[in-house]
């Protein structure tokens, strides 16, 4: 257990030792991340959160009760989070969950029998999940721990330990109930509890609604073959500006752009520079604020003499998809020398 602390430590070290390296060479930046101490409270989960259906549940009268629960905490003023729609575990996980609380209280630690599942099993079970549930819930431990570390927020997130932690106890109550009927019995007794609980579970797991896989797929080889496009036409280490200027990290949405979506175009490139990403509060992402306010001409000129070989407009980050935008970048260049991706989404303007 020490080598296990020892070496958990030092990846931690690890991790964070070029960060404390670049700060002490350019100085703290209190502007990359900016979270309030109440941000744990905001994003800790609420047992019902966590238990209840998902509002994208697949059948719709549970998909009803969990909308009605998410209704009912807006009713409150409680503001919609990403923890609305993820803390769910499933009415398997949920009930194997809420099953730890009382055996935190009927079992004992003390179970010397050598079975794999037994008493003490359980109990061990039951301390880890209710240290989950006092972690992660809203005003939990965690919401504590955020008025020392308001940096660490998304207490929620460990909801994925309490859905492992309760499919577990539901698999090892059927083991349990497997090793008590005769053995005769045992097999056929595990394989009908396997038939109806697994396409029950698979069903309650995979929400509706929530993720068009076919449709983002698409979006993404259709991007992959527009950066080739763009590739092909610049040389190795090209720069290129991208448009709307969006700060880096965590910004909210820019009209149809979500939060880091100017990555995408990076993931396909292989020898492309690309100038998402500066850190907000640093001199790079101040310049670039202020290069994309400029008035297109004066734009192109700055990003010429920053060696800048081509502008890269997301339409999704304007209001009139980037009509106006566009319009003016084609004077300040002469002419139309933009080419547009297939869904038209995107635009490459060259400044060769």
């Amino acid at each position: 257990m020490l080598m296990l602390v020892l070496l958990t430590g030092l990846v931690v070290v690890a991790q964070g030792l070029p960060n404390a390296l670049y700060n002490a060479r350019e100085g703290r930046n209190p502007h990359a991340v900016e979270r309030s101490r109440g941000g744990a409270e905001l994003f800790g989960f609420r047992l019902g959160q966590l238990v209840l259906p998902s509002s994208h549940h697949r059948v719709p009268a549970l998909k009803g009760i969990g909308q009605a629960y998410e209704s009912g905490l807006q009713g409150l003023g409680f503001p919609p989070t990403e923890a609305h729609n993820s803390a769910a575990i499933g009415l398997l996980g949920g009930l194997g969950f809420l099953a730890l609380f009382p055996l935190l209280v009927l079992t004992r630690d003390s179970d010397d029998s050598g079975d794999l599942v037994g008493e003490r099993f359980f109990h061990k079970l039951s301390v880890l999940g209710v240290a989950v549930f006092v972690l992660g819930v809203g005003g939990g431990i965690g919401s504590l721990m955020g008025l020392v570390f308001p940096l660490i927020r998304a207490y929620n997130r460990i909801s994925v330990f309490a859905g492992f932690l309760g499919l577990l106890t539901i698999a090892a109550a059927v083991t349990l109930l497997s090793q008590a009927v005769s053995s005769t019995r045992s097999t056929l007794v595990c394989t009908l509890l396997c038939a109806v609980l697994l396409p029950l579970g698979v069903l309650d797991e995979v929400p509706v609604g929530v993720y068009d896989v076919r449709s983002a797929s698409d979006d993404w080889k259709a991007l992959g073959r527009f950066v080739g496009q763009v590739e092909q036409s610049l040389p190795s280490g090209a720069m290129i500006f991208q448009l709307p200027y969006v700060p880096f990290p965590e910004n909210p949405p820019v009209h149809r752009m979500h939060d880091y979506d100017h990555l995408k175009p990076y993931l396909h490139s292989r020898g492309i520079r690309w100038s998402y990403g500066a850190i907000k509060g640093r001199k790079v992402a101040d310049w670039q604020r202020r290069v994309a306010s400029l008035p297109p001409q004066e734009m192109v000129a700055e990003l010429r003499g920053a060696d800048f070989r081509g502008i890269w407009v997301d339409r999704f980050g304007y209001e009139d998809s980037g009509m106006t935008l566009e319009t003016s970048l084609a004077d300040a260049l002469g002419g139309p020398s933009a080419i547009v991706s297939a869904d038209g989404r995107y635009t490459f303007f060259s400044l060769d």
